[in-house]
């Protein structure tokens, strides 16, 4: 159980155009904290258990492997 993280939105680091590989994305947690940070980028994840895959859908991984 992680507590929730408040970060600032850091407009020096824009993720717009880049490409990011999640590998064991697990419920997505390395998505949610950098999309805050420095807003969207494009994301593909690898998960292999069918649930967290579920999530990382529900979070706008472009693709998931």
């Amino acid at each position: 159980m992680g507590a929730d993280l408040k970060v600032e939105k850091r407009p020096e680091l824009p993720l717009e155009g880049l490409r990011i590989l999640d590998i064991g994305s697990g419920h997505g947690p390395a998505k949610q904290f950098v999309d805050q940070l420095a807003g969207p980028a494009d994301w593909t994840g690898i998960e292999l258990n069918p649930d967290r895959a579920a999530s990382c859908r529900a979070l706008g991984y472009q693709q998931l492997i």
